[in-house]
């Protein structure tokens, strides 16, 4: 789960950071998210796995 970081200045929270990637052959969008303070992220890729062949 993604947690905001305490780090900004006034207590704040930043709200985190998203970049999207299109990737034409499978037709989908995965995206990057990181916390702009503590540069922590995670990848969201829906098809990481996938084998086009098998349909799996």
């Amino acid at each position: 789960m993604f947690k905001p970081s305490h780090r900004n200045s006034g207590g704040h929270h930043a709200p985190p950071k998203i970049r999207a990637f299109f990737d034409e052959p499978t037709n989908t969008v995965s995206y990057l998210v990181w916390d702009p303070a503590t540069k922590d992220g995670a990848v969201i890729d829906p098809v990481l796995d996938w084998d086009h062949k098998s349909g799996i």
